[in-house]
């Protein structure tokens, strides 16, 4: 019954591991709370004081009462024991034990990546969250984009998918009876009506502590097969979310930014420290996810450029240009992922087919349309 998994997760002494391994004990909640408590140390070698305590039921009344603030408020309750829980967050060695969600439930069924980085974004970080994101839904129609409806990177990627046409969902900190940060009231709500949701692991009578917002990222890593760090400074909370992916095995894509924007320090040094894929498009992004794109960085390449005599490393470095026609070398170095010493042979075979051509102060001029 519904009511057992969610007294289950009031219990002030039952945390996720032990939630999962009680689960792994017994069949369901409902046979955990109608076992004696002699059976219960017996099949999970629990402590006869807590085992004791479960006997007792003691959040059983709570439980019903959170069942009945579900029901009114047509919020979905997400069990780990049942099909419709997120078949990758179960993967993780510490997922909740009920999840809350507000929104469509089909949204796991479908292809998703999370994305975080900084409050305090840059009007470079805001450009690269649209144009991912417009990006990836023009090549991956039926994506979800996940973020923890936060203020800078997480508001611009939340609003960029709802912009282009496509759901996401925002991880809450809190309980679903109200949004964190308020101002985000209204894209939340849209976020719903548009075939998003938002999603939480916290009761309507959680009370916040300290770690939500650990708890929160660990979900945002964990729900998704990869996660982009848009922008971040050397400390940031979104480096925690880069962590929990790492921790979790999955893959860790940051976009980079100058040496010198220390807005940009905590993805760069994720690139640097090899810990993080360099992604500076989303067909980075769809490659390193392996997933199929309606068409290629080639297929956006004019048609005069698809004519010429290009290797393949030429046209993606060709493909960097994007909609600039004028880019430095510094840039394409950051945007390519290239050296300095493979970046210069590209640079010339493209000059010498006709493509781009040399100016001053080391910056080159796209010259196809």
């Amino acid at each position: 019954m519904l009511v057992d998994d969610i007294a289950l997760t009031l219990e002030p002494e039952i945390g996720p591991k032990t939630a999962i391994h009680l689960m792994e004990c017994f069949p369901s909640a409902e046979a955990l709370y109608a076992a004696t408590a002699q059976e219960i140390i017996q099949k999970s070698q629990l402590r006869p004081e807590l085992a004791k305590s479960i006997t007792l039921k003691k959040f059983h009344r709570q439980a019903e009462q959170e069942l009945s603030f579900i029901k009114k408020h047509d919020i979905h309750p997400l069990v780990a024991t049942s099909p419709d829980y997120p078949p990758l967050l179960k993967e993780c060695p510490d997922y909740p034990h009920v999840l809350y969600l507000k929104g469509d439930q089909s949204l796991f069924d479908r292809p998703m990546i999370s994305m975080a980085g900084t409050r305090s974004v840059s009007t470079y970080g805001l450009k690269m969250c649209e144009e991912l994101v417009f990006g990836l839904a023009s090549q991956i129609p039926d994506l979800v984009i996940v973020s923890g409806l936060s203020a800078g990177v997480d508001s611009a990627c939340h609003r960029a998918a709802l912009e282009a046409g496509i759901p996401t969902l925002g991880i809450l900190p809190n309980a679903l009876t109200h949004i964190y940060p308020s101002h985000n009231t209204n894209m939340a709500r849209e976020m719903v009506r548009l075939g998003g949701g938002i999603l939480t692991e916290f009761h309507s009578r959680f009370t916040p502590h300290a770690s939500v917002f650990l708890q929160r990222n660990r979900l945002i890593a964990g729900l998704t097969p990869g996660t982009v760090i848009v922008e971040s400074p050397a400390e940031s909370g979104s480096l925690t979310t880069a962590n929990f992916a790492l921790d979790y095995d999955r893959c860790l894509m940051a976009v980079p930014g100058r040496a010198t924007d220390s807005a940009s320090a905590g993805a760069n040094n994720l690139i640097k420290q090899l810990k993080a894929r360099m992604v500076c498009s989303a067909y980075d992004i769809i490659r390193e996810l392996n997933w199929e794109p309606a068409t290629t960085d080639e297929d956006s390449l004019s048609p005069e450029a698809q004519e010429l005599d290009l290797s393949k490393d030429e046209r993606g470095l060709l493909s960097c240009f994007r909609d600039r026609e004028i880019v430095s070398s510094e840039e394409l170095l950051e945007w390519s992922g290239l050296t300095p010493a493979q970046l210069a042979p590209l640079i010339l075979g493209l000059e010498m087919a006709g493509a781009i051509r040399t100016l001053p102060g080391n910056r080159y001029e796209k010259l196809l349309s």
